[in-house]
């Protein structure tokens, strides 16, 4: 996903402006955020008008359970669309604007592939709690938190023969993330749940 942002950007030439297209794919990707926390907050506040919910409760459970995925002890569902962001949007629409809408698709998170469990009681806290603020915050945290790895590593970007190439050893990495993610939500469920 990384490498394709100066290209849906740019169209492939030698000197993009990668500022530029992270801020823009930022914006995208906090938009996109925004989409989701609103429509969870809504879907929250009409769930708790019809029955009441100890939302620390069932968060700390989900995030107990996806921990507990994360790391491969225990099997739960994960319901994703694990689609892509349509390919002809960088022929259909001009360069930055492909740009801010391919970050604003990522950022919705449930229309593309899900590769972090954390998503899903992060989302699923937003709607119990159904309240407007702390959903958009948390929301917005979402986005920025998607955004962070890929402002990292697209300065780490070879373009055009320019800057380092992303460490090939990166890939080896994702299952220690996965495991710490895991782990982190493990903890945090636990800890919400005795709380």
């Amino acid at each position: 996903m990384v490498g394709t942002i100066p290209f849906v950007g740019y169209g492939g030439q030698r000197r993009p402006n990668l500022q530029m297209l992270l801020v823009l794919h930022g914006g995208g990707y906090l938009c996109g955020s925004a989409v989701l926390g609103l429509v969870a907050v809504m879907v929250g506040a009409f769930i708790r008008g019809l029955v009441p919910i100890d939302a620390v409760l069932v968060g700390g459970i989900l995030c107990l359970l996806y921990g507990l995925r994360e790391v491969g002890i225990a099997r739960v569902a994960a319901p994703q669309l694990d689609r892509a962001v349509p390919h002809g949007w960088r022929l259909r629409f001009k360069p930055l604007t492909a740009c801010f809408l391919y970050g604003t698709a990522l950022g919705v998170v449930v229309m593309t592939r899900i590769p972090n469990a954390a998503v899903y009681p992060v989302v699923a806290w937003i709607i119990l709690q159904g309240r407007l603020l702390p959903g958009m915050l948390v929301s917005a945290g979402l986005g920025i938190g998607k955004l962070v790895p890929v402002a990292y590593f697209s300065n780490q970007l070879r373009i055009g023969g320019e800057g380092r190439p992303i460490p090939s050893g990166m890939r080896r990495l994702a299952p220690s993330i996965g495991y710490c993610s895991g782990l982190a939500l493990a903890f945090c469920g636990t800890w919400l749940i005795v709380s």
